[in-house]
């Protein structure tokens, strides 16, 4: 599945959540969620400095739902997980969207980013390598 994310398809994105959801509707995400990650994700690509040419190829994946305690007495709520891939020309695509039920997880936001885009935050932390980075890995810094 590849579904843009802009008004013109609002409705498949409804379609593709609701497929997904089946009857469950308490703490599941919706094509709305769709359209305020990739805004979210778009601003945080902004905000970590990557370059405007290195953003295609991030992928934004996020659950809904809240935290729940582990006594929690009723039966545990479905939860949604979704995936959308920045492609060019500042365009987001939903990509993946699943149902799965369980206790006591988060609401989560994953991103993930090139090479390239992982070069350009570097880059606006001040470092010229990666490996001058304290967060690389010490066996990739030999």
């Amino acid at each position: 599945m590849k579904i843009k994310i802009c008004e013109a398809n609002r409705e498949k994105l409804r379609a593709a959540f609701s497929a997904a959801n089946g009857r469950a509707y308490a703490q599941t995400a919706t094509a709305t969620a769709a359209f305020m990650l990739a805004t979210d994700a778009e601003k945080r690509l902004e905000r970590a400095g990557v370059k405007y040419s290195s953003r295609p190829g991030a992928r934004a994946t996020e659950q809904s739902g809240a935290w729940l305690p582990a006594a929690y007495k009723h039966k545990a709520p479905a939860r949604t997980t979704f995936s959308i891939v920045r492609g060019a020309a500042n365009a987001w695509y939903l990509t993946e969207v699943s149902i799965e039920t369980g206790r006591r997880t988060p609401r989560r936001l994953e991103i993930t980013i090139s090479p390239a885009a992982v070069a350009d935050v570097m880059g606006a932390l001040g470092f010229s390598s990666p490996a001058q980075s304290p967060l690389t890995a010490p066996e990739a810094k030999k």
